[in-house]
């Protein structure tokens, strides 16, 4: 028993030994190591030499470390495969960093040019934006423009447009002054009168039974009065009319003719008549005195009744040719005299010629097919007789363009025209100043 038990315990001293001895070995193999490998062979730690187990121990300590420790100790001191696998593992380990770089640089690139696709995108957006707003800037300009251009076209046409004529009544009427009696025609009478305003103007009024129930002084006023309000100053200016309580003129007295609050009565501009009897050497005459300017008021006469709202106004009657398809005048109406037209006695255009009878001049579409009332027609049928009262040619009558500008020259002095055209016919003064206001053929 005792034996056993000092058997066990020289086992364990010897046990003990070993695995010390083993162990101081171990330390002093990674001691060595370390200092050959890390800290240099003058490191003070580092006395002693090394037996070859030791420097075996060694290399194989710095092959397993040298992945993790390159670059460190003498390169002299390592074998050449372990170099070459160092550097081996390098180059793949920089390979490695430098595909990962790459990789990294590529995907920057790719963010960057997303970004820059982003970017292209907004500006796209933007100038789209801007465009629209552009395009909606441009169109609310041309909105605006155009409203300002309607506006300014509104505002033009007010400005042109005439502002609505005024006429006396027939209470404004029966109160105006009869300054005096100018004449006579077959069915009417004339009256110098005063107007409220001072100025002077002619009075229509019937003088027969006849010219009340044929209506003449109504048709009369509502021709003029159409023209007026068509063309403004260049017709006769039309200032009232009245067509109040009838009476039997054959059974009245005969003051009852200028008792104005009876009766049809008509006011109207008073021209400066022609007093010449209507006969060729009368005419030719009164035809020698027309200036240039008076020529185109008659020009303009023929344009005037031919454009007429309602119904060309013909001057003259006529038939059509259908053989040359134009207008033949039928016999003359006394429209192709003098007598038939007035002078303006005031304003810019004093002078004027204006047509002042229509007791021969009808409306078209009463006395024709209305096939037939067109206005280059009319225009030749009025033309043809302005032709016989001016004695001219005047082949461009019915293409004749008016412009703002009168022609150049002065109208014919009517009085001195009169003179000369009478022949040394005298008339006593009164008789003379009465007969030149006088509107014969009423």
């Amino acid at each position: 028993m005792k034996a056993s038990f000092l058997a066990l315990i020289v086992f364990l001293s010897l046990l003990s030994y070993t695995t010390f001895t083993l162990f101081e070995v171990e330390v002093n193999t990674i001691k060595s190591a370390i200092c050959g490998f890390t800290m240099g062979q003058d490191d003070p730690r580092c006395d002693g030499k090394k037996s070859k187990n030791e420097i075996q121990e060694v290399n194989t300590i710095t092959s397993t470390h040298v992945g993790f420790k390159q670059g460190q100790g003498d390169a002299s001191d390592e074998p050449e495969s372990h170099t070459k696998e160092s550097k081996t593992m390098t180059l793949e380990q920089n390979s490695k960093t430098t595909t990962l770089e790459q990789e990294r640089l590529n995907i920057t690139t790719l963010e960057q040019t997303e970004l820059n696709t982003m970017t292209l995108e907004q500006n796209l957006n933007k100038d789209e934006t801007e465009e629209e707003q552009s395009s909606n800037t441009k169109e609310s300009k041309t909105t605006t423009l155009e409203q300002m251009e309607s506006n300014t076209t509104t505002s033009e046409q007010n400005l042109n447009t005439p502002a609505p004529l005024k006429y006396l009544d027939c209470n404004d009427i029966s109160k105006l002054e009869v300054i005096r009696h100018l004449g006579d025609g077959a069915f009417k009478s004339t009256f110098e009168v005063k107007l409220p305003s001072g100025k002077h103007a002619v009075a229509k009024r019937c003088r027969i039974n006849e010219c009340l129930k044929k209506s003449k002084i109504r048709r009369e006023s509502e021709r003029f009065k159409a023209l007026y309000e068509q063309y403004r100053d260049n017709a006769l200016r039309v200032y009232g009319e009245c067509f109040s309580t009838p009476v039997n003129l054959l059974k009245s007295k005969p003051e009852l003719i200028t008792n104005f609050s009876v009766g049809d009565t008509f006011i109207m501009e008073m021209g400066q008549p022609v007093d010449l009897r209507c006969d060729p050497i009368k005419r030719k005459c009164y035809a020698e005195h027309l200036t240039d300017r008076d020529v185109e008021d008659l020009i303009r006469i023929a344009h005037d009744y031919a454009h007429f709202a309602p119904s060309p106004i013909l001057l003259n009657g006529f038939e059509f040719d259908n053989t040359t398809n134009t207008p033949k005048l039928t016999k003359t109406t006394d429209n192709r005299c003098p007598q038939q037209y007035v002078s303006r006695l005031d304003g810019d255009d004093k002078g004027r010629i204006f047509h002042a009878d229509h007791d021969q001049a009808g409306l078209c579409n009463q006395s024709h097919d209305e096939r037939l009332c067109t206005i280059d027609i009319a225009l030749k049928v009025n033309c043809d007789l302005i032709r016989i009262l001016a004695d001219r040619e005047l082949s461009n009558c019915e293409g004749w363009t008016f412009n703002n500008t009168n022609v150049g020259g002065d109208h014919m002095n009517t009085t001195s025209m009169v003179r000369k055209c009478q022949k040394g016919r005298k008339l006593s003064k009164f008789d003379y100043s009465r007969r030149l206001w006088e509107m014969t053929l009423v």
